[in-house]
């Protein structure tokens, strides 16, 4: 793998992806909800390009892409190659391009996104360096959406 970030973040994608598995029966719903209002508040608009940092296995991607009509261009960044073959099952019918985040945030350089999203990926000890990427690929005036199981919800709106 690759730096200490890259791993850090391959193993709370992986810890989220093993509890939605074992754990939470409502996780279909949930997903369809958020990925709904995702779209609702950030007024998502045919043709724009999403963000998921930490897809896993492409869940709340392929929830993102029905909730668009598959009408913008999703990219699903995943941590850990292992989810590559079930991502690209799940999304093969959708706007959709899977991107291994390894280096992160390097592979990424240069490449800005209306919005962005991920779930639960931030530890206290990086938690800064993380969001300071994240606003960095993120174009003036586009959204950032970031779900925390002890923050809750947090949505952001880039301005300028």
């Amino acid at each position: 793998m690759g730096t200490s970030l890259d791993i850090r973040l391959a193993k709370k994608e992986e810890d989220r992806v093993l509890y939605w598995k074992r754990y939470d029966s409502f996780v279909d719903h949930r997903v369809r909800w958020r990925a709904s209002v995702m779209r609702h508040l950030f007024h998502i608009l045919p043709g724009q390009k999403l963000l998921e940092i930490g897809a896993g296995n492409g869940l709340f991607t392929k929830t993102l892409g029905e909730a668009t009509n598959n009408e913008c261009e999703i990219t699903a960044g995943i941590f850990s190659e292992k989810y590559e073959n079930e991502v690209s099952e799940r999304l093969r019918a959708f706007n959709t391009k899977i991107i291994v985040l390894n280096p992160f945030p390097e592979i990424l350089q240069g490449r800005q996104y209306d919005c962005v999203v991920f779930w639960h990926l931030l530890g206290s000890n990086y938690h800064s360096q993380v969001l300071h990427i994240v606003k960095s690929l993120i174009k003036p005036g586009g959204g950032f959406l970031f779900l925390n199981q002890i923050l809750g919800i947090l949505i952001f709106k880039c301005v300028g």
